[in-house]
């Protein structure tokens, strides 16, 4: 398909974005191997779309543009992890926003209408911090979360974005986005 890997995502300002970044650091001291997420990529997946036909990124902003929703407001305050053998996926997440949830669910739902089929996953919002993590044997995820200040942002908008690999590094691209 000659298309662009696309996804929708909620994007940060710089301070947030830093704020995040200074937390990654902070598990980096416990990782004997893994990456983090470039302080540039960070973002919440609200929906994955995968390769898309370049005739059908319209329907996609069109989807987005329907979504019916007041700003609302993100807090982060937890550390988490998903593993698969001896690595792991490290995320931060956001405390539980039902007005995030019902927005998320009304924009899959604008996209099925319009033909796509986003990835089925349950929405857990979060935000990816460290990839192919491994930790030391010292490292206490509790210990960690109980130092972890709250991150707080106001969201107004959501962001169509392109992922592509430019010169071997994964970058994400802004292409469109729709405010509420």
């Amino acid at each position: 398909m000659n298309g662009q890997r696309l996804f929708i995502a909620v994007n940060f300002n710089e301070e947030t974005k830093r704020q995040m970044r200074k937390i990654a650091c902070t598990l980096k001291k416990y990782m004997k191997r893994g990456s983090l997420t470039r302080r540039e990529n960070l973002h919440l997946t609200l929906a994955f779309l995968g390769e898309v036909a370049e005739d059908r990124v319209y329907d996609v902003k069109c989807a987005m543009d329907t979504i019916d929703c007041s700003a609302l407001e993100l807090r982060f305050n937890r550390i988490g992890s998903f593993s698969r053998g001896a690595e792991s996926l490290f995320w931060l997440g956001a405390l539980e926003n039902q007005q995030l949830t019902e927005m998320q669910k009304e924009l899959i739902c604008q996209l099925r209408q319009r033909g796509f089929q986003p990835d089925g996953k349950q929405f857990r919002p979060h935000v990816t911090l460290a990839r192919r993590a491994v930790m030391d044997s010292g490292f206490q995820l509790e210990t960690v979360n109980e130092e972890l200040p709250e991150i707080t942002q106001r969201i107004d908008r959501i962001s169509l974005v392109r992922s592509e690999r430019i010169k071997g590094i994964l970058t994400y691209t802004e292409i469109y986005s729709a405010e509420f």
